[in-house]
């Protein structure tokens, strides 16, 4: 049920994206802000941020985050998004369900109950929606970024709800209605140190490192007894 649900509601999104907009009661701008948080040889986590300044009534229902974009090493030039996962906040995103994983690229998101919901309402003050997940397990050191605005092959980040009693299905697209980034060219960070080893990686050179010394102590033994 949740995976037709997913798809009724991505369909509704890429159709409305091709219609250009629908017309809706007034203006409305939307910003996503994606922060650093930390950055460590291991992963990168970035806050996710959305200032929705809206009227009373007026709520966000569903959410899709596109990684897209990203730097290459990190998407396999947009082929793998393993690397990535999305956490939501648990009050902002309350009784909300991760319908498609953020490791495909996509990460969409809406509550349990598409009727009742809870939904994010408008408030005057950014609303943290979650936390941005990126393993940086075997990169080496050298400069990275993350970006939440690219489209992907279909549809980029978007935003689904109610503006002034109309039903929005797509803020990118609208004529009246519009979703910016506060940083339109992503987040850029750095891995510093040294080359961060894949698991399998180290698990090989420690038997190699091993096989070596069982080598070392049998040629010993030989010299020993000779």
């Amino acid at each position: 049920m949740k995976s037709l649900r997913a798809a009724l509601v991505i369909g509704a999104m890429i159709a409305v994206a091709g219609f250009g907009g629908l017309s809706e009661a007034y203006g409305l701008t939307v910003t996503a802000d994606l922060r650093p948080v930390s950055v460590t040889p291991g992963q990168a986590t970035f806050d996710l941020f959305l200032t929705f300044p809206g009227a009373a009534g007026d709520v966000i229902q569903a959410v899709n985050l596109s990684a897209f974009g990203s730097s290459p090493v990190l998407t396999g030039n947009d082929t793998d998004f393993s690397r990535f996962a999305f956490g939501m906040d648990s009050t902002t995103l309350q009784g909300w369900d991760e319908l498609v994983l953020m490791s495909t690229g996509r990460g969409f998101y809406a509550p349990g109950d598409p009727v009742n919901g809870p939904f994010v309402a408008a408030a005057a003050a950014p609303q943290r929606l979650g936390q941005l997940a990126v393993d940086l397990a075997g990169l080496p050191a050298g400069s990275y970024f993350v970006t939440l605005a690219a489209d992907g092959p279909d549809f980029g980040t978007d935003l689904a709800g109610v503006i002034g009693g109309v039903d929005v299905f797509s803020f990118r697209n609208s004529q009246e209605h519009q979703l910016v980034f506060a940083q339109p060219d992503g987040v850029s960070f750095r891995v510093e140190g040294a080359v961060v080893p894949e698991p399998l990686t180290l698990v090989g050179g420690m038997i190699g490192f091993a096989a070596a010394g069982i080598q070392a102590l049998r040629r010993r033994r030989m010299a020993l007894t000779s």
